[in-house]
C-alpha cells in the first residue's frame, strides 16, 4: 500500500511538472508562478551647503571656529575670500545665464511646480528679452547688492528667516497676505494642512496659487507660461553642464576656485562627488548588500535602484548654479532638488516621498537641526555630517544631539563611507554602540564630556 502511495505521489510530480514547462513555453520561457522581482529604491535626500559641499561656512566664520582657526587672522582672511569668490561665482552664473536677475522673486520649491504651466513650445529662437516678463505691473524695484548676495546663501532655520524671503518678496506676502510665518517656522506641511480660509483666497488670487512663491501666485496665465519657459530653458542647461556655460577662461576660474576649496577642506568635495558615484554604483549594484550577506539571500534578491536628490534651504536657482560649480550635478539631476525656503523641509520631504512613493527606503542626510527634526517626523534614518570630529564642538552641544544612524553625534563628511549609508538605508550589518555611545551620543562626544567634566569614563 506505502508502494501505490510513493507511486501515485511522484506521478503527481511529474504532472505537475509537466504542467509547469508548458506554462513556461506558453510564456517565453518565464513560469508566471515565479514573477520577476520588483525593483527596490533607496532615495538618498542630501542637505546642500556644509553637507555636500562648502560654502557658506566659509563666509559665516563657522568653519574657522570648528577647526580652531580663529587665532590665525591670516587663515580667516583666506577663507573669508575664498567663500566671497564662490559667492561672485555663483550669482554671476545665476544671474548671466539662469534668468536669477528677474526671477529672483519668482523663485520655485521644485521645476515640477512650474512646469504645469508650460505649453511645451519650441524655444529655439525664442526672444525671452523682449517676451515683456516680468510683466510691468509686476516688476520689483532692484535689489541691494547685499541683498542679492544674500540669495546665494542657505537661509537660517529660525521663525520667519526661515522662509529666506528677500525684502521684495515679503512685502508680497504682506501685500497679498500670502505666506504663513507658522508653517515657516514650524518646518512646513501639506498644502493640505493650510486653513481652508487661506486656500480660499490664493485660489481668488489666479493660476498660480498652487505656487509657493508668493510673487508667481499673482501672475496671469501668460506670464506663468513665460516663466515656465525660463525654467525648463535652466534644467536643459543644467543637463548641458558647465562646458556650455562658460567661456574657456571662465571656466579655467572656476576649476581653480574648486580646487583651492577642496585643498583647504581637506578633500571635502572632492569626496562628495566620488561618495555619491560609489553609493550608485556600490548600492545599486548590490555588492554592499550582498558582502554583508556573505554570498547568501541578498545577492539574488530584487534590483536596487539608488536616487540621489537634493533638499536645500538656499533658493532654487542659485542651488542649481552650485550643483554644477561643485562638480555635483552629474549626480543629482535638476528635476531632484527641493528648496525649503517657502515650506520647510518637512514639506519638501513629504513631497519627495509623495514623488517616489512611501515603498521607498529614504535616507536623510546633513547637518542642519531642520533636517534632523524633518527625518524624525517622516520616521527616516538621518546622518548627520559636522564641519569637524565632534571633540572640536562644545561638549554640552554634542550630548544634546539625539544620536543619528551612525550610532553617535555624526562625523565630518570626509569620513562618511558608502558602507555608512548601506547600514542606515538596512543594506549591511548594523554596527553596535558601546553603552557609553548609546547613552551619550558617541564615543566622541563622551571623550569630549570626560575632558571636561570628568563625568564619564570611556574606552576609546
Amino acid at each position: 500500500m506505502a508502494a501505490h502511495d510513493e507511486e501515485q505521489e511522484r506521478k503527481k510530480q511529474r504532472l505537475e511538472g509537466c504542467a509547469a514547462a508548458a506554462g513556461a513555453a506558453a510564456t517565453g520561457g518565464t513560469s508566471p508562478a515565479t514573477p520577476k522581482p520588483a525593483r527596490r529604491t533607496v532615495v538618498l535626500v542630501h542637505d546642500l551647503d556644509e553637507t555636500l559641499l562648502i560654502f557658506n561656512s566659509l563666509l559665516s566664520g563657522s568653519w574657522a571656529a570648528t577647526h580652531q582657526l580663529r587665532g590665525d587672522p591670516a587663515a580667516v582672511a583666506q577663507l573669508l575670500e575664498l567663500g566671497a569668490r564662490w559667492e561672485a561665482a555663483i550669482l554671476r552664473l545665476c544671474d548671466e545665464r539662469f534668468f536669477f536677475s528677474e526671477l529672483e522673486d519668482y523663485d520655485q520649491t521644485c521645476l515640477a511646480d512650474i512646469q504645469q504651466f508650460d505649453d511645451g513650445q519650441s524655444l529655439s529662437g525664442y526672444g525671452f528679452a523682449a517676451d515683456g516678463f516680468p510683466p510691468p505691473g509686476r516688476r520689483h524695484p532692484p535689489h541691494s547688492p547685499q541683498e542679492h548676495a544674500s540669495t546665494a546663501r542657505p537661509a537660517p532655520y529660525a521663525g520667519a528667516a526661515a522662509a529666506g524671503l528677500s525684502p521684495a518678496a515679503a512685502g508680497v506676502v504682506a501685500a497679498t497676505g500670502g505666506g504663513s510665518g507658522g508653517h515657516l517656522a514650524a518646518g512646513g506641511g501639506s498644502s493640505g494642512d493650510r486653513p481652508a480660509a487661506a486656500a480660499a483666497g490664493a485660489a481668488a488670487r489666479g493660476l498660480g496659487a498652487c505656487l509657493d512663491s508668493p510673487a508667481s501666485r499673482m501672475l496671469d496665465a501668460a506670464s506663468l507660461t513665460r516663466l515656465a519657459y525660463r525654467f525648463r530653458r535652466i534644467a536643459l542647461l543644467h543637463k548641458f553642464g558647465l562646458a556650455a556655460l562658460g567661456g574657456a577662461q571662465q571656466r579655467q576660474e572656476w576649476e581653480v576656485l574648486y580646487k583651492e576649496t577642496d585643498a583647504i577642506t581637506g578633500g571635502w568635495l572632492s569626496h562628495a562627488s566620488s561618495l555619491l558615484a560609489a553609493c550608485t554604483a556600490q548600492l545599486g549594484g548590490g555588492s554592499i548588500a550582498c558582502a554583508a550577506d556573505g554570498g547568501g539571500s541578498s545577492c539574488g534578491g530584487p534590483p536596487l535602484e539608488v536616487v540621489h536628490v537634493a533638499v536645500t534651504s538656499g533658493q532654487l536657482i542659485p542651488s542649481l548654479a552650485k550643483l554644477l560649480l561643485f562638480k555635483l550635478g552629474g549626480h543629482i539631476p535638476a528635476e531632484h532638488v527641493w528648496s525649503s525656503r517657502f515650506r520647510g523641509k518637512l514639506h519638501c520631504f513629504r513631497a519627495v516621498q509623495q514623488r517616489f512613493g512611501a515603498h521607498c527606503t529614504f535616507v536623510a542626510i546633513g547637518d542642519g537641526a531642520e533636517e534632523d527634526e524633518a527625518a524624525a517626523a517622516m520616521g527616516w534614518p538621518y546622518i548627520r555630517v559636522l564641519l569637524a570630529p565632534a571633540g572640536n564642538y562644545p561638549a554640552e552641544a554634542v550630548l544634546a544631539w539625539r544620536p543619528d544612524a551612525t550610532g553617535g553625534p555624526g562625523l565630518p563628511f570626509t569620513q562618511l563611507t558608502v558602507q555608512h549609508i548601506a547600514r542606515a538605508a538596512g543594506l549591511g550589518p548594523a554596527q553596535p554602540a558601546t553603552p557609553a555611545e548609546a547613552a551619550h551620543g558617541g564615543s566622541a562626544a563622551a571623550a569630549a564630556l570626560e575632558a571636561a567634566e570628568g563625568a564619564f569614563v570611556c574606552a576609546l
